[in-house]
């Protein structure tokens, strides 16, 4: 009896890393989906938890609808020593988000004027992450898929690169 709670420990310590290990290696994703205000700010804290990331998001949108992760976001990044590039639609937010906050390890580009979108994706190691807002309005979905994970940051990059 000692064993089995010593081994089902285990297990439960390790559960991340297996997901993640499985992740990497199933092209099949798992997908999850989020539509209150409160599942997104939760799935906003999952992501803080991914590691390094590329983003293309309105941050005008995001101020006024998530104030309080704005300006918090940014800064626990850096604590956090996340590496960051950031695609952020014209407006002025995104002119006061970049001077506030672009470095070499927080870096922004603003996209080209006729770029506008309601919706914004975060790309890390190994998931993606949808987020929609319009007029206080949430949805998320988060993927887990290596591949597809790869795929959309070759298409950030190269977006990346012409701006």
């Amino acid at each position: 009896e000692k064993q089995i709670k010593q081994l089902y420990g285990l297990f439960m310590d390790s559960q991340s890393y297996l997901k993640n290990l499985e992740n990497q290696l199933s092209i099949t994703p798992q997908v999850k989906f989020y539509d209150r205000k409160s599942d997104v700010e939760r799935l906003v804290q999952i992501i803080m938890r991914a590691g390094d990331m590329d983003a293309l998001f309105n941050p005008a949108a995001a101020k006024a609808i998530m104030p309080g992760y704005y300006r918090t976001v940014p800064v626990k990044m850096k604590k956090d020593g996340i590496k960051f590039r950031g695609l952020l639609i014209n407006c002025l937010e995104a002119k006061i988000y970049k001077k506030l906050y672009n470095s070499p390890d927080h870096q922004i580009k603003i996209l080209p004027p006729h770029m506008r979108f309601s919706a914004g994706f975060i790309i890390t190691k190994n998931a993606i992450y949808l987020i929609a807002y319009d007029n206080f309005q949430f949805s998320g979905i988060e993927i887990h898929n290596s591949f597809l994970a790869e795929t959309h940051r070759a298409v950030f990059s190269e977006l990346w690169s012409k701006c």
